[in-house]
């Protein structure tokens, strides 16, 4: 029982380390959590709770326990009359055939109402793109605590049991050595390593034909030093730190970059929806006028004051109307759920898009200015330009290794009493010894040196050249999002007396109904509803093309809450026409909307 007190505090020490597992991961997050708001210090945002730490392993195993290591996972392809379609009865192909929109299911659920900033709060916590961009964030983070660790201490502490035995006329000897061993390791800033380690011997005399059975032990303390002289030494023997450390700093940029990127491409799908909206509301409005002239019609030739051709003509546009509308409505439900998708939305949960009280000033619009805002402040052409560092750090570390090995090594060891046959710690100085020395190694296969010396002096290059290119882009790009504000705006103002036209050539046509027929009045129903369309589609192009602006020159903030913050002294120009975008029902009538007309607020369910 004596002797088997090393494996049984063996196991004691396993189970602890096994308890101890969640601790340690609660411990390490909080690390990597610690680096990252470090760095977003750095980039000025003090207030920003990185919520960044992982998920913990899934318990909910898709396959089973043993999936994993199955050779030939399962299939489910059941034949074709086992699948669960059924095919549609008589009455419900006919109600599909006459009915222009199917009713909807009663749902006492109640719909979650999405404006801009609520949808880019929801993003922000359910987007899977978005937990992934903060996964690799915090994978950065512990790739560089990996790093820090290997340059604190190491401790190790082993233990070995040998039994050797001797044969001897027929008999052996046979002997027990237990030796362990504690030590600790510590690089050094500018290369090679200082270790401390305690051994200490046992032996255990089990059988012996020459000698009575007897027990030793013995310790021994020892100090070494292994220092580089010429390769491996001086700053580059902290390229793995250093590039560690800078490797965070590039992915919590990168990850601000993105966030700010999700705004603008939430905010892109979120007008683009809007824009639906409003087209779905002109095409409601076009079929009511419809109706309305075909019923007009319908009793002028039921008094015989108009030809029946006419009146069929009316309802038929009536019914292209009503076709034209379900198929809007059908496309804006799959908007809907593809903008749910993106947001990392449940597809069954009803949402209703509601029009945002954003308001986003438009900006003056100074290329030169703008050009140099990019350049100063764009995240991802900072990240370029210290790429350039990183070649040269790559280029210095590899003339370092065409160096020669030159090394400086030393060491000294403390013994107990050799004299005593337990000596226990009692060490003693006069027993010790010491050991220095020099270690040269002539570089005559640098080869593989070389070819990496001449990888690193194209790395610089390209390098350069990436940058340049890169510099390049983003002056295109400001310039690009430049124009786009300026397209917008003039094609906004087009489609503003576009519509102005359209509106009172429709009044013109309507007090000269009877003179000019129906053909007359529909024509200037579609003019009306493509002039509208069109200048909801300026409206929207504008917002985006200013908040693409933004971004392109590097003046797109988001607050940590998921708030968009206008930079600077954003400036608004002084337009009436940029009030933001109007009904049009109340634009033609100056009064509130027709009440048959449909609602501005439109839910989406799951069918």
């Amino acid at each position: 029982m004596t002797r088997s007190w090393p494996l049984l505090l063996l196991l004691v020490l396993s189970a602890a380390l096994l308890g101890c597992v969640d601790a340690v991961l609660r411990d390490l997050d909080r690390q990597a959590a610690e680096q990252i708001r470090r760095q977003h210090r750095s980039l000025g945002d003090a207030d920003h709770d990185p919520l960044i730490v992982p998920a913990g392993t899934r318990q909910d195993l898709v396959g089973g326990e043993n999936a994993p290591w199955r050779k030939r996972p399962p299939t489910n392809n059941p034949p074709a009359e086992q699948l669960p379609l059924r095919p549609a009865t008589e009455l419900d192909a006919l109600e599909l055939q006459t009915t222009p929109t199917p009713a909807e299911p009663p749902d006492d659920r109640a719909a979650t109402p999405l404006d801009l900033i609520s949808t880019y709060q929801y993003a922000i916590g359910h987007s899977p793109e978005y937990r992934s961009q903060k996964e690799t964030l915090f994978l950065a983070a512990l790739s560089l605590l990996a790093e820090k660790h290997l340059w604190g201490p190491q401790f190790f502490h082993s233990v070995s049991a040998t039994v050797t035995g001797v044969p001897e006329a027929g008999d052996h000897d046979q002997a027990l050595d237990l030796v362990s061993e504690l030590g600790v390791t510590q690089q050094l800033p500018y290369g090679g390593s200082l270790s401390a380690s305690a051994l200490v011997s046992y032996v255990n005399q089990l059988r012996s034909e020459t000698a009575a059975p007897a027990d030793s032990q013995e310790t021994a303390a020892t100090l070494s030093l292994t220092l580089p002289l010429l390769r491996d030494a001086g700053p580059v023997a902290q390229d793995s730190l250093i590039a560690a450390h800078r490797e965070l700093t590039y992915a919590a940029r990168d990850f601000e970059r993105f966030r700010r990127q999700l705004f603008v491409n939430v905010a892109t799908r979120y007008f683009n929806l809007l824009q639906t909206q409003a087209e779905l509301r002109n095409q409601a409005l076009q079929l009511t006028n419809l109706q309305r002239l075909a019923e007009r019609l319908q009793a002028l030739a039921d008094a015989g004051r108009q030809p029946y051709f006419e009146v069929q003509q009316a309802q038929q546009q009536g019914l292209f109307a009503r076709n034209n509308l379900l198929i809007s409505e059908q496309a804006y439900a799959d908007a809907v759920d593809q903008f749910k998708l993106f947001i990392g939305m449940p597809i069954a949960e009803r949402a209703v898009i509601e029009p945002s009280q954003l308001d986003i000033p438009q900006p003056l619009l100074e290329p030169a200015v703008a050009i140099e805002a990019a350049l100063r402040y764009r995240l991802d052409l900072q990240t370029t330009a210290d790429r350039i560092d990183d070649t040269r750090r790559a280029l210095a570390v590899a003339k370092n290794q065409l160096l020669p090995d030159l090394e400086l090594t030393g060491s000294v060891s403390v013994p107990t009493d050799p004299d005593k046959t337990f000596g226990g710690l009692d060490l003693q100085p006069s027993a010790g010894s010491f050991s220095a020395g020099l270690q040269f190694d002539t570089p005559l296969n640098r080869q593989l040196e070389w070819i990496a010396y001449r990888r690193a002096l194209i790395e610089l290059e390209r390098a350069h050249r990436s940058f340049t290119l890169a510099r390049d882009n983003v002056a295109r790009e400001v310039r690009e999002a430049i124009r786009g504000i300026d397209q917008a705006r003039q094609t906004r103002q087009l489609q503003q007396y576009n519509v102005q036209l359209a509106e009172r050539r429709r009044l013109g046509v309507q007090l000269r109904e009877r003179q000019l027929g129906p053909r007359d009045v529909i024509d200037a129903e579609e003019d009306l509803l493509q002039a509208r369309n069109r200048l909801d589609g300026a409206e929207r192009d504008l917002r985006v093309s200013i908040l693409q602006f933004l971004f392109a020159s590097g003046q797109m903030r988001v607050s940590s809450t998921g708030q968009w913050l206008a930079p600077g002294e954003l400036m608004s120009v002084q337009d009436p026409a940029d009030a933001g975008p109007k009904d049009h029902v109340s634009r033609e009538s100056g009064q509130s909307p027709d009440p048959d007309s449909p609602q501005q607020e439109i839910v989406s369910d799951e069918s």
